[in-house]
């Protein structure tokens, strides 16, 4: 989650118009307040600029006038490209702030500009900081909620409660690999905005967690680079594998190279590969989780299904052509969410010797 910009409005236009005066600060102000009303805020925005261009020094209410142009700011940012409006709301509402601490709506207004700005926790405080000005006012609490449930849809959020909905079976199957480099790669047949969703808001909407198919590969990390790096460079047709990041970023080897590192400084963390939709295309979402000793002994041992009793070689086949044409997995397994976790359901050194990659 960003962290509010450092934006500050320059106090320095404050009356700067040779013809300033209260009258013609109000005269702009009043026109201004007729453009915004108007929809036409570009308008407003000028006419606002002119009146506080035209207060003179130690006059007038310049707090109002910074946050109405705010206000225009953050209609206009609605629509534009980047966040220079926004930025530029936020800095007059901080100027309304700086200028009138006691006044609520400047501590509105800056909540606003940070929640349009996608910087939740900010917002949220300067949500709390009107809200000890207003404290019978329950329309505070209704706008920290918004800004809750805006964070609870973001990409990072669903990515952590992702995390949090599949921990024990994704630390389960990375112990169960004894390989403190290798990899845990795991394809969810699902879409990121439900399976990421908060449980909190779950209940709240009377649902249930969806379920979802999930495959478990286990593989050296010089095997999953191999695949990964066949994968990105000739992508599978079916659009099985996924070679952006959940932000729509293109997956670049030398990154994930050194974000999966061959000798880890901390070998008590599990590296994970998952592949989820978004929007019905699968994006890739990397970490390293903790899991130390007392992690790996909380977790245990689990029931490991029967070994194959016949052949393996088509269910190989098939995950040559599903994002492994380089190196098979060393461990596979699924799962039927919610339900157990088959894993592995192959042990490729066991079932299919002649299959296992060199050293």
């Amino acid at each position: 989650e960003p962290t509010a910009p450092p934006a500050t409005a320059a106090a320095a236009e404050e009356g700067v118009d040779p013809g300033a005066s209260e009258e013609a600060a109000a005269e702009a102000k009043q026109r201004g307040a007729e453009r915004f009303k108007e929809k036409d805020f570009a308008a407003a925005e000028a006419e606002y600029s002119a009146a506080i261009r035209t207060t003179p020094p130690g006059k007038g209410e310049l707090h109002a006038l910074y946050s109405n142009r705010s206000a225009a700011r953050l209609q206009l940012a609605a629509g534009a490209v980047g966040d220079d409006c926004a930025v530029a709301a936020l800095a007059d509402a901080r100027r309304c702030v700086e200028l009138k601490p006691d006044w609520p709506k400047g501590h509105f207004r800056e909540g606003n500009c940070l929640r349009q700005l996608g910087c939740f926790a900010d917002a949220i405080r300067a949500f709390h900081a009107g809200k000890a000005l207003e404290p019978e006012n329950k329309d505070w609490d209704k706008e920290v909620e918004k800004v809750e449930q805006l964070r609870s849809v973001g990409q990072p959020a669903l990515a952590r409660q992702l995390l949090f909905a599949f921990l024990p079976e994704l630390l389960g199957a990375w112990v169960r690999g004894r390989d403190p480099t290798g990899v845990l790669q795991v394809q969810l047949n699902g879409e990121l905005s439900e399976l990421g969703a908060a449980k909190w808001r779950l209940v709240r909407l009377g649902k249930t967690h969806p379920k979802a198919q999930l495959r478990f590969a286990f593989l050296r990390r010089k095997d999953y680079l191999a695949n990964l790096v066949a994968n990105l460079q000739t992508p599978p047709a079916d659009g099985s594998v996924a070679t952006v990041d959940v932000e729509g970023k293109p997956l670049k080897i030398a990154e994930i190279a050194a974000f999966f590192p061959e000798q880890q400084d901390d070998s008590a963390s599990a590296a994970v590969h998952i592949d989820v939709r978004r929007d019905g295309k699968l994006v890739a979402l990397l970490c390293r989780i903790p899991c130390d000793e007392v992690v790996a002994r909380f977790i245990g041992s689990r029931k490991e299904p029967d070994p194959p009793k016949g052949a393996v070689d088509s269910v190989l086949k098939l995950q040559r052509g599903s994002g492994f044409p380089k190196a098979l997995p060393k461990l596979l397994g699924f799962q039927a969410f919610p339900g157990d976790l088959n894993f592995p359901v192959i042990d490729l050194p066991r079932d299919a010797p002649g299959e296992c990659s060199g050293a």
